[in-house]
């Protein structure tokens, strides 16, 4: 390919930028014409066919070659100072002398070249891509255990806030029974008992229950109620977190020569995974779990275990006592002793009914703790399968990319082998 300047002034920005285009789009053997020689001084002239092969090497093009040509003088006839002769020699050695051959084998090599250069900058380029996006995908795992794991402990917080409401609310039950368990009041109820049943030890019994069984059910359940509120609070503020990252990852690209098929591809995986992630906060089962208004979680999980313990442990109270009266009067002692035989026993009754109540907390308490373990993991299973599909994505890229690395590496390899024995041929 003849580039052709103006003798005069060969720095014309334009036809550079069109020479840079040439030799590395096309790979192209370039020779240099500077027109109108004999308008230029002899040093003017030699000053700028230096220049102009510097300005060749500076593009990669070895051992530049350079006419200097004066139509005026050719049409005069003046052959051996135009610069033409020497022109024509050289075509006529490329075409006649088996430098033709030559030339298109390089420039098919050259061809060739430029498209192995491109492949693997495009190759390069997913490469780096991936490596973002897996590294993107490692933050959002991360973020993702962080939070499921701040879950576990703010549970755990909660159960241990949980239980130290119940063993409040169980010392204060123990505490009024203690109270009563007087040998004067035992006495009283006792006597007074049989003729009005409202006085009575059984009566008494039912009012401790009746105080206590309402206010260890709202203890709990405004405890639960709490701290359910935070705890899905927490998870709806890590979707939306990991929504966000997917926004930032998603409209990201290492640089801007990855092949449309590739930018598609990507787009629409994490597309759809940010689709997924937030229909989770529109699927109505998924949302009722995060927004039962954190008291529906509260009333679901705790239920009526606060009443069913209260009552259990009243009976277990009720058959306590009133077993100790009824061995009482089969022994034959009349009401006043049954009395005192209650309040002889009332270290041993206490014993039983401290006992009763851990027993009742450790189960309450363990059921409760296993619901909400149970809730938490349905919710974090279902965010890590629609995330999981990140995970999959970047894996099959992976696997894909490999076998396409192996093929252009051997392609490489032969082309050099080529262009090797074409050189020293």
């Amino acid at each position: 390919m003849f580039f052709v300047f103006f003798a005069k002034n060969p720095y014309h920005k334009t036809a550079w930028e069109l020479l840079d285009y040439v030799s590395e789009q096309w790979r192209k053997k370039v020779v240099f014409i500077l027109q109108q020689s004999d308008l230029t001084k002899p040093e003017e002239l030699s000053r700028n066919t230096q220049r102009v092969k510097d300005y060749a090497s500076q593009r990669h093009i070895e051992s530049p070659i350079v006419f200097a040509t004066s139509a005026e003088l050719e049409n005069n006839g003046n052959e051996e100072g135009s610069g033409f002769r020497e022109v024509r020699g050289f075509i006529n050695d490329m075409v006649t002398g088996g430098e033709t051959y030559k030339i298109k084998l390089k420039s098919i090599s050259d061809r060739t070249q430029n498209v192995i250069d491109e492949l693997e900058h495009e190759l390069k380029s997913i490469q780096r891509q991936l490596e973002l996006d897996k590294s993107s995908v490692e933050r959002i795992k991360t973020k993702l255990a962080v939070g499921e794991k701040k879950s576990q402990d703010e549970i755990s917080k909660l159960v241990d806030k949980l239980a130290a409401n119940y063993d409040l609310v169980a010392e204060q039950i123990k505490s009024d029974f203690s109270a009563g368990f007087t040998f004067p009041k035992l006495i009283n109820k006792s006597v007074v008992g049989t003729v009005n049943k409202n006085a009575s030890i059984q009566a008494w019994i039912d009012q401790i229950k009746a105080k206590y069984e309402p206010e260890l059910q709202v203890s709990l359940e405004e405890t639960l109620k709490e701290g359910t509120h935070h705890f899905l609070g927490d998870i709806k503020n890590l979707i939306d977190s990991l929504i966000q990252d997917l926004n930032t990852i998603q409209n990201y690209s290492s640089n801007s020569h990855l092949s449309i098929q590739v930018i598609e591809r990507r787009h629409e995986v994490f597309e759809d995974v940010k689709q997924k992630a937030s229909k989770l906060l529109e699927d109505a089962e998924f949302i009722n779990t995060l927004k039962s208004n954190a008291s529906g979680v509260a009333t679901n999980v705790l239920g009526g275990a606060a009443v069913t313990v209260i009552a259990g442990l009243f009976m277990a109270i009720t058959e306590i006592v009133i077993l100790d009266i009824i061995g009482a009067a089969f022994a034959g002692v009349g009401i006043l002793v049954s009395g005192g035989a209650l309040y002889l026993k009332k270290r041993m009754i206490i014993s039983k009914i401290s006992k009763k109540l851990d027993s009742d907390k450790t189960k309450l308490i363990s059921d409760i703790k296993e619901q909400l373990k149970f809730k938490y993991t349905l919710i974090y299973e279902e965010i890590k399968r629609v995330f999981g599909d990140l995970d999959d994505y970047v894996e099959k890229e992976e696997e894909g990319i490999e076998p396409i690395l192996k093929e252009y590496r051997t392609i490489q390899s032969k082309a050099k082998d080529l262009l090797e024995l074409m050189v020293n041929s």
